[in-house]
């Protein structure tokens, strides 16, 4: 189910270029609909972004999960259940010695596919050892979902 968020965030004018404002926009291939305007002190924008129920979970938390995802364990499990495919896995497995950069590969794909594989991504941390702490936080103020 894909729905749509809104996004409002307002810079000092000056501080960043209209060119700039995508850099800030987290996923700007999505982006809908976006409208900036200029007061004599703020850039203000508002975006309208289509994406899956997780990906809004994910995106909110993305800086702390990328230090607290056990990513090539996550992603093995997941392939396991045919949520990930080998291409991803490789890709996320090569980044043995970037684990902040194979949670960051892991949660982009997660959040580019139909919520089966965030709810998928959620059982894993579930019955993961030392990842059931994440799964706490993603569902306790985010989406869970049916998959239990």
């Amino acid at each position: 189910m894909n729905l749509l968020y809104l996004s409002i965030f307002e810079v000092p004018s000056g501080s960043i270029s209209e060119n700039e404002v995508g850099l800030i926009v987290f996923d700007y291939s999505r982006i809908l609909r976006q409208n900036m305007w200029h007061t004599n002190k703020m850039l203000s924008v508002i975006c309208v972004y289509e994406g899956t129920a997780g990906s809004g979970v994910l995106r909110a938390l993305y800086s702390e999960l990328t230090t607290k995802v056990d990513a090539r364990i996550v992603a093995a499990n997941m392939y396991q259940r045919n949520a990930l495919t080998l291409k991803e896995l490789q890709s996320i497995q090569s980044l043995r010695d970037r684990p902040v950069e194979a949670a960051e590969v892991l949660l982009n794909v997660i959040m580019e596919q139909p919520d089966a594989v965030y709810l998928c991504f959620l059982d894993v941390l579930k019955h993961t050892d030392g990842q059931l702490h994440i799964y706490q936080t993603l569902v306790e103020g985010g989406y869970k979902g049916r998959y239990h």
